[in-house]
């Protein structure tokens, strides 16, 4: 019974953070003039903020494969790996060696493109690493072992420790504290949102009361772990409605689906906790 909500779980974890894989890829692939060597993250300018290879012949493999071309293919192999991790998905579902397999595959995307730069990347780069290195090790172990389900209570663990190192590091800014946080970030030409921030513009009570919301809703998130089953529900349901806001008003839209795709996981580690009191 435990080992089938687990592959319940795992496979539901892997639809959302494969369609936000995809949704990611082919927004990258879309805004490709960016990567080329005049675009704004050239490789040529990249490279010089970023530690080089001792060894000659493996740094030209490395610019090969960071350079406009080659960035482009590694793009349209993340994309093609969460295409086919979605086929696997629903015509496969059995598959757990080629699963494990291509979710490694997908964590060496992830993590090469992080070794290319820092810019230009948000949470949900982080939490997809979490996520495919979470269901590698579940996949790849034997089902049913502790080894296995571990990786499940990685991605749980990682994602209740993220909503409260974020809820603390809130809590200590002054800007959120006084109620002007959000306000400020949404007058922002990146993340900003005009309505939004005519809404809050002289609402002093109602900044304070949306940035307290998050405060509040993030600190306690690591609840959702010993709660009953109803008040799970309803945490997780916050969480959804708090990460679609974020996604709607600061167009963050694979960061809405990173953590979306944790939640299968944080509701069975909720039920392991239970399984064993």
């Amino acid at each position: 019974m435990i080992e089938s909500i687990a592959e319940t779980s795992a496979q539901l974890v892997f639809i959302v953070a494969c369609l936000g894989i995809a949704l990611s890829a082919t927004e990258e692939l879309v805004m490709r003039r960016i990567y080329a060597d005049d675009g704004l993250l050239s490789w040529q300018v990249l490279q010089v903020a970023r530690p080089r290879s001792p060894w000659p012949w493996a740094q030209e493999r490395v610019d090969q494969l960071f350079r406009p071309r080659g960035y482009v293919s590694l793009l349209i192999l993340k994309l093609a790996t969460a295409i086919a991790l979605l086929a696997l998905s629903f015509l496969a579902p059995d598959a757990r060696l080629a699963f494990g397999v291509l979710a490694a595959a997908m964590l060496v995307h992830l993590l090469l493109m992080k070794r290319r730069s820092v810019y230009g990347l948000d949470g949900a780069d982080q939490m997809f690493a979490v996520i495919f290195l979470g269901l590698a090790v579940y996949k790849l172990m034997p089902p049913g072992s502790i080894a296995s389900t571990a990786g499940l209570v990685y991605i749980a663990a990682q994602t209740v420790l993220s909503y409260l190192i974020a809820g603390s590091a809130k809590l200590k800014g002054p800007a959120w504290r006084s109620g002007t946080a959000i306000a400020g970030i949404m007058t922002t030409k990146i993340y900003g949102n005009s309505l939004a921030a005519g809404i809050l513009r002289g609402r002093a009570a109602l900044g304070r009361i949306a940035c307290w919301s998050v405060i509040v809703f993030e600190l306690t998130f690591v609840g959702v772990l010993l709660v009953d089953r109803p008040a799970l529900w309803v945490m997780l349901a916050v969480g959804v409605l708090f990460h679609a806001g974020i996604a709607a008003l600061m167009g963050l839209n694979s960061f809405f689906l990173s953590f979306l795709a944790t939640y299968p996981a944080v509701a069975y580690v909720n039920g392991l906790l239970h399984h064993f009191r």
